[in-house]
């Protein structure tokens, strides 16, 4: 998953009054630096079970869509659509 609106994301932390060491330990993380790291846009994307989890915490779970787009690899395609090099 990606985070598209991390702006959003510090308003809603901020509303709730959930910190970046709270939010980490409702994800299951063991540091709080990879919050701190979403927050300034250093990394964007995370697996699709800790986003849904920052969602929850934060009051979204039923609207995961509104900080995070699904975000599919090219390795997950199927073989037979992948570009063949001749």
């Amino acid at each position: 998953m990606e985070l598209h609106d991390r702006h959003y994301m510090k308003y809603l932390m901020a509303s709730r009054g959930v910190s970046t060491r709270g939010l980490a330990e409702a994800v299951g993380w063991s540091s709080h630096s990879f919050v701190i790291r979403l927050l300034q846009g250093k990394v964007k994307t995370l697996d699709p079970d800790k986003a849904l989890a920052i969602a929850e915490k934060l009051g979204l779970a039923s609207d995961v869509g509104r900080l995070f787009t699904p975000r599919v690899s090219r390795k997950t395609e199927h073989p037979a659509m992948q570009k063949r090099s001749a």
